[in-house]
């Protein structure tokens, strides 16, 4: 799977809900249970990380973590806002090692690409403003916060 910001889909492209476009063929709907890892949509960050409390029909109600950490917001939020999130938050240079590729999931890792120290050597470690996915080059402005 591929992640393409573009308003030209290929005939072999599905358009998924969030604004995710995936190569190949569609996924099956997911089946989201009580307790799932997921990414909701926020007006301040794109996407936070929240937890699936219960659903009912085509609405779930989801936590999410407040500003300070220890307190939990609870939401209302459509199914088809939602995006599966990895428990594994590991930062990758390479986002076709994410285990979810998707909107939130790439955001996520350009936040923490870009949150490591960076080295006193061009070329020594992580490449920290340059990314990929697949053959398309994700750059950042270092200069430009996120």
């Amino acid at each position: 799977s591929a992640f393409i910001a573009s308003d030209k889909i290929p005939a072999f492209a599905h358009r998924y809900p969030a604004g995710c476009l995936c190569m190949g063929p569609p996924m099956q709907h997911l089946a989201w249970v009580p307790g799932s890892a997921c990414w909701a949509r926020d007006s301040e960050r794109a996407f936070v990380e929240a937890t699936i409390v219960s659903i009912n029909g085509s609405s779930a109600k989801v936590n999410v973590s407040g500003s300070d950490e220890k307190s939990v917001i609870e939401r209302q939020c459509n199914l088809d806002e939602l995006l599966p999130r990895s428990a594994d938050h590991r930062c990758v240079t390479d986002m076709d090692d994410l285990q979810e590729l998707n909107m939130a999931s790439v955001l996520n890792n350009v936040e923490l690409l870009f949150g490591q120290q960076q080295r006193a050597n061009p070329g020594e470690g992580p490449n920290t403003i340059y990314s990929s996915v697949g053959p398309v080059l994700i750059a950042m402005n270092p200069f430009t916060p996120l």
